[in-house]
């Protein structure tokens, strides 16, 4: 294991994961308003 490479690997990793959560979170936030107006 490279002392250099795991921890970039881990850290886009966990960008790539949040992104994709944020994506979801404001996508139905989105849907909701959407039904509410």
């Amino acid at each position: 294991m490279v002392s250099g490479t795991m921890p970039r690997m881990l850290g886009a990793a966990t960008a790539a994961y949040s992104v994709a959560i944020w994506g979801a979170l404001c996508a139905a936030a989105a849907g909701h308003v959407g039904h509410m107006s």
